[in-house]
């Protein structure tokens, strides 16, 4: 065959600019611009040798684009003896696309074995940005997402504290937990051990992370941190969430990439832990929540030690009466009150029942609705006594027990018009919808409330 050659069979189609078939050994040899396309893979190369019954055989001047996996990789030879292997000589390896490639393998030869999910590579170089920065004379990898023990891909950095290099090691210990160990070297500051633990049940998620260095060169502290998330259903009617962050020092995150952490990266860090309850149409939550700010030109929020939600929706039924219910209590403590000026004025702690009682009667028709509502809002406070000498006499709050009470009328009202447009081939549907929106609620003065959670 000579000229544009197509060889199609089954789901692979070989193309080359010329090519020779024996139809007695099923062997196929093919010349210039060869490709080989599979619902997998596409393989390219200058020439190539191989069988028509299983597509095995060998490509020169090889190129290889795995699609599932997004690996790439280039050989002097391409050699395919199994569905699931491939050897490659004198080959370039990556898993980065082709406008970013941080980073890629030299090998004298790689072998990918598809059935195991993993890489075997020898006399190889590892480059970051096209320079060597490692050599091994034998490496094992993995070549997709399989969860199996063993070394994953090294990361490195150069930032305020030099060059970072870490290295993890994941532990594939059972179907519903693992864990992850990374070793970083951070040059201008020591070894750091990082640790990540997940953990899944029937009944929650859990993922916990840590890390410590011991003694930072400069420094000359130690500096840790510690993460635990959790979210969990224990049935259908409650669940649980934890969402803890501390670190050692304000400057943590400054001085240490957290890429490879399960963190969010925040001035204040959130370290809360709440209980949800589900009843039908009601619903209530329980939660304590605290923050550790590593900013000292921001201010530390008031603790929630606890705060207690309970509230019921409306049922929604047309032409019915319906009531809805939403009351919350607050304790707010403080570790330094006379530090703030805003929020707290001079009281050190103090308790916030919040309560909005409504009624609604919903009217829907096909084409229109009318839904008026009327709520009543309370706030109330109980205030422990602290005078705070920061703050001039005017502003501070005399009464230990202020209130305010504000009572809210609603009126939504809308229609619905709609007709079908036919534009050419194509029928759409078109909609007008007016809405009319209107709240009252009167003033009240609150300027003697203190602002506990105000951001």
């Amino acid at each position: 065959l000579d000229g544009d050659v197509t060889v199609t069979q089954g789901n692979t189609k070989l193309t080359a600019d010329r090519a020779d078939m024996n139809r007695v050994t099923n062997q196929v040899n093919l010349y210039g611009n060869v490709v080989m396309h599979q619902p997998r893979m596409k393989i390219s190369g200058s020439n190539a040798d191989m069988t028509t019954e299983n597509n095995f055989g060998h490509v020169i001047d090889a190129r290889m684009l795995d699609y599932k996996s997004g690996i790439r990789a280039s050989a002097n030879k391409l050699t395919r003896r199994k569905e699931e292997l491939i050897e490659l000589q004198e080959a370039e390896y990556t898993v980065c696309p082709p406008d970013q490639e941080d980073w890629r393998l030299n090998a004298r030869h790689i072998r990918l074995n598809r059935k195991t999910g993993r890489g075997e590579a020898g006399d190889t170089v590892i480059r970051v940005a096209d320079m060597p920065v490692f050599y091994t004379p034998y490496m094992n990898f993995p070549i997709d997402d399989r969860r199996q023990s063993g070394f994953l891909w090294p990361s490195f950095g150069s930032g305020s504290s030099g060059l970072d290099l870490a290295l993890p090691y994941y532990f594939n210990l059972a179907p519903n937990y693992d864990a992850t160990l990374t070793p970083r070297l951070i040059a201008d500051r020591g070894t750091m051990l990082e640790a990540e633990a997940r953990y899944l049940n029937n009944y929650s998620n859990w993922i916990v992370t840590g890390t410590q260095l011991k003694k930072d060169d400069q420094t000359e502290t130690d500096r840790w941190l510690l993460g635990v998330q959790e979210s969990g259903n224990l049935n259908s009617d409650f669940s649980t969430m934890i969402d803890y962050t501390r670190v050692s020092d304000d400057d943590y995150f400054h001085d240490f990439s957290i890429a490879s952490l399960n963190i969010k990266r925040t001035v204040s860090l959130n370290q809360q832990a709440a209980l949800n309850m589900n009843f039908f149409n009601w619903f209530a939550n329980l939660q304590v929540q605290q923050y550790q700010t590593i900013d000292e030109l921001v201010a530390e929020p008031y603790r929630k030690a606890p705060q207690f939600t309970l509230g019921r929706s409306a049922d929604g039924d047309n032409f019915r009466l319906n009531y809805n219910f939403l009351a919350e209590f607050t304790r707010f403590e403080h570790d330094h009150p006379d530090s703030l000026t805003e929020p707290g004025g001079p009281w050190d702690t103090g308790s916030r029942l919040y309560a909005e009682p409504g009624l609604s009667f919903p009217m829907r028709w096909t084409a229109s609705y009318i839904n008026p509502e009327l709520r009543m809002r309370y706030v109330g406070y109980r205030l422990d006594r602290a005078e705070n000498p920061n703050l001039p006499l005017q502003s501070q709050h005399t009464e230990e027990s202020p209130s305010a009470s504000v009572p809210q009328a609603i009126l939504d009202a809308g229609l619905f018009f709609d007709r079908s447009v036919a534009i050419g081939q194509n029928a759409y549907q078109q909609t007008l919808e007016p809405r009319l929106y209107y709240l009252y609620s009167p003033y009240r003065k609150q300027l003697d409330h203190p602002i506990f959670d105000t951001s």
